[in-house]
């Protein structure tokens, strides 16, 4: 079918091509049944021109009894609508959500891989944008943190719903007749989710500020911008004090952390250790910061990194490398002498 101009269909296809998403290529949409990924799934299929080969990804997480009811009620759509389904639940008892997030992403990468799609879609939008970041606000998050949901998430997961709302998604499932499946979880207020949606937030927009969804919004798009220059700058301050790398393990010259501004370096050295698949919480940071300042010193990372400060170096190892990987870096009797004259002791300074 041909979406009509300015209609929700129409708007997501213009939303796909401005992320870059090709004609013909393979796109695996994340579904869990609900509304917002049925109705995706549904724009993609018959909205917005079929343009592409479709499959889907739902991944239980075994949290709920009625579950795997979702799982087969899903893959009965996917038969009707003629798009591959692919299957997955946790053989765990998984926590809580940020297990279940690291869970579900993992799945979507394997069976990406095994599909060969280019892309992964999910369905967040605009007003899981806006509780996403009330959240942190509340946990206490810093400035990265006020950026919310990206838009893109590493090299294949887009959202291409994140600028609609809600209610606009839902009357577009209304009106082509959808019948999603209801998670009991989200209408929980036990669940802080569930309470910052039914509860926290409209009572902020009756109360306080009537525009609340839209200024959280808003505030997301500026803290992005803001980011993303700070992450250019911090990939540019990296790629300098940056001297030596391999698979598990990276070093860098202390004398040209030094030079920058100490915020600067510390995003340098966290940004490093993520690069290393290594998320350093405050606690681990102070001790990052303080590691330039030694002289000399060893400690761990929660996460499994070793940092040690020796000479004029910092060196950063994983404690767990892969198996077969040599992650030992340079030998300890090469690491003063490949230094250059200006960083080792009592060489002149840059």
């Amino acid at each position: 079918m041909n979406a009509e101009p300015g209609s929700l269909p129409e708007r997501v296809a213009e939303r796909l091509a401005a992320l870059g998403v090709q004609p013909r290529e393979t796109l695996l949409v994340a579904c869990s049944g609900g509304v917002d990924s049925l109705s995706l799934l549904h724009l993609l299929r018959f909205g917005v021109g079929n343009a592409w080969s479709l499959a889907v990804a739902h991944y239980d997480h075994a949290m709920r009894e009625a579950s795997g009811a979702d799982a087969d009620w899903l893959r009965g759509v996917c038969r009707a609508w003629s798009v591959p389904f692919h299957g997955g639940r946790a053989h765990i008892a998984l926590r809580n959500e940020d297990q279940a997030r690291r869970h579900r992403y993992d799945f979507l990468e394997r069976v990406r891989s095994q599909t060969r799609a280019e892309r992964v879609l999910t369905a967040h939008h605009a007003d899981d944008q806006a509780e996403t970041v009330l959240f942190r606000i509340l946990r206490g998050t810093g400035p990265a943190g006020l950026a919310g949901i990206p838009a893109r998430r590493g090299a294949h997961i887009l959202r291409p719903l994140l600028p609609f709302w809600r209610a606009e998604i839902e009357a577009y499932a209304e009106r082509v007749g959808l019948n999603p499946r209801l998670d009991p979880s989200n209408l929980d207020p036990a669940q802080p989710r569930a309470r910052l949606r039914h509860h926290i937030l409209p009572e902020l927009e009756r109360a306080v500020a009537p525009g609340a969804r839209r200024s959280l919004v808003r505030l997301a798009a500026l803290a992005r911008e803001s980011e993303e220059a700070w992450e250019a700058r911090t990939r540019r301050a990296e790629a300098r004090a940056r001297v030596g790398q391999g698979t598990g393990w990276a070093e860098w010259s202390v004398p040209r952390l030094r030079r920058l501004q100490p915020h600067l370096a510390l995003r340098v050295l966290r940004h490093g250790a993520r690069a290393l698949g290594v998320h350093p919480d405050q606690e681990s940071s102070r001790r990052l910061f303080e590691a330039l300042a030694s002289t000399q010193g060893r400690f761990h990372i929660r996460g499994g990194l070793d940092v040690e400060r020796y000479g004029d170096r910092l060196r950063f190892a994983l404690l767990k490398p892969p198996a077969g990987v040599d992650t030992t870096g340079p030998p300890e009797d090469l690491r003063e002498s490949r230094a250059p004259a200006a960083e080792r002791p009592g060489g002149a300074s840059e």
